[in-house]
């Protein structure tokens, strides 16, 4: 098979270059196009990049890469790749998966057209200046379009091609009063303009407008509440931010023992999928070539971690290796805690008191002691089983393994946003959830 766009026949250069142990030959090629719409600008972007990368493990590993994907470049990198493996002084082991041949091309159901991308771009920001009224401060409206092309061969016989078209589009608003309010939304999936036509945008500008409306009239967190664990209701972002953050420790095989037999509710579990149909980090096979698979990574029943070749000696538990021009390193694709059957007023008013949080700034864990920290965009108070005063800058903190112990109410609506980990393309969500105790501060 000879790399789409680019008519380079990877399997000649690789069969030169095999003296035993393992090698592989990557090709990828990524057509970028970015239309943004700032207060003092319109700017249209293209761009365009392509590597190739080749890996050898006749030792230890090795990796060489190169932007020129001429003769000469391509023969340089197996040379040093091969170079590098053999100068590790501990031997690596990869595990033994199916041989994989074939090639996909996820279409656009909808070709991305400029003229109807800024008119959406125009539309969104008039919308909002006209939610907002005279609180409107500025906005900042940026969609991206990609498409990316990869062709993977091995030693062993793997020989695939993807191609994957992705779009998205991030939206910032601030809002203006005594001080400064503001709000954020990201909204894509994998496809063209298609992906923006099921999305309910009257809703989606509504809540960044009242989220950012109600920066303005948000207060500190009451004194006597600060340190207290609360009861915490998660919208769909940070239910996400938990979840990507229970993937990261599920990258570790001392943190999937720990978790094992852990006593969560049965309508708890949190899965990694890379085969969802429009899903930000879906992919056809993984950058090992391994077939991308479903995983239920946690539930009452099993733990399951995210693992490569190199981090498993059984090839059923791969799938997961991410890094195109790197070691691949176990990491999610698309990672949610999975749908129950609570609607979000039923966890409100079957509290009297607590936190309602919303969006994220930053989420975290320490990966020593399994300690998560989420900063939400913008909380509330729950008080008499309704929503009450907006609060800003709070921190909500729990060791991660305590926390899915306490998730007592699940919703009913699974939404995705896109996000980036470490340079991959990946998403992150699920329904709003509840946790019984939450340290505020």
């Amino acid at each position: 098979m000879l790399s789409e766009s680019h008519r380079v026949d990877l399997s000649k250069y690789l069969s030169e270059a095999v003296s035993g142990g393992y090698i592989d030959l990557r090709y990828q090629r990524e057509s970028s196009w970015q239309l943004a719409l700032r207060e003092e600008s319109f700017e249209n972007i293209k761009g365009e990049e392509e590597f190739i990368t080749c890996r050898a493990a006749q030792h230890g590993y090795g990796v060489a890469s190169s932007t020129k994907a001429d003769e000469g470049s391509i023969r340089s990198i197996i040379a040093l790749a091969q170079k590098l493996s053999r100068l590790q002084k501990e031997s690596v082991n990869l595990a033994p998966v199916d041989i994989e041949y074939g090639r996909r091309r996820h279409l656009c159901a909808k070709v991305f057209e400029e003229d109807e991308a800024a008119t959406l771009l125009t539309q969104i920001r008039s919308e909002l200046k006209e939610k907002l009224g005279s609180s409107y401060a500025r906005s900042e409206i940026v969609i991206s379009h990609s498409i990316i092309r990869s062709h993977l061969v091995t030693c062993e016989g793997t020989d695939v091609y993807e191609e994957v078209p992705l779009t998205d589009i991030v939206i910032y608003l601030a809002s203006r009063g005594f001080r400064t309010g503001y709000a954020s939304s990201i909204v894509g999936g994998l496809g063209g303009f298609e992906v923006f036509a099921s999305k309910d945008w009257g809703k989606i500008i509504e809540e960044l407008a009242v989220r950012a409306v109600n920066q303005l009239q948000t207060t500190l967190l009451p004194p006597l509440l600060r340190g207290r664990h609360l009861k915490v209701v998660l919208n769909e972002e940070a239910a996400g931010a938990l979840a990507h953050e229970v993937a990261h420790l599920l990258e570790s095989r001392a943190w999937v023992n720990k978790m094992m037999g852990l006593d969560i509710a049965e309508d708890v579990k949190v899965v990694d999928d890379p085969t969802l149909p429009t899903g930000y980090g879906s992919f056809a096979w993984d950058c090992e070539g391994v077939s991308g698979r479903r995983k239920v990574l946690l539930s009452r029943d099993e733990v399951k971690g995210l693992h490569t070749r190199l981090t498993t000696s059984d090839g059923r538990e791969a799938g997961n290796a991410r890094g195109e021009r790197t070691l691949p390193t176990p990491s999610m694709s698309n990672i949610f805690f999975a749908s129950s059957d609570w609607r979000f007023d039923e966890m409100i008013q079957d509290m009297r008191s607590g936190i309602y949080a919303e969006g994220v700034v930053r989420a975290d864990i320490d990966l020593s002691d399994g300690t998560f920290e989420l900063i939400p965009e913008i909380a509330y108070l729950v008080e008499d089983k309704e929503l009450k005063k907006p609060i800003r800058w709070l921190r909500l903190r729990g060791e991660l393994t305590t926390i899915l112990k306490r998730i007592d109410a699940v919703g009913r609506v699974v939404r995705l946003r896109p996000n980036f980990e470490k340079g991959s393309r990946i998403s992150e969500g699920g329904p709003f959830i509840r946790v019984n105790g939450l340290q505020c501060g």
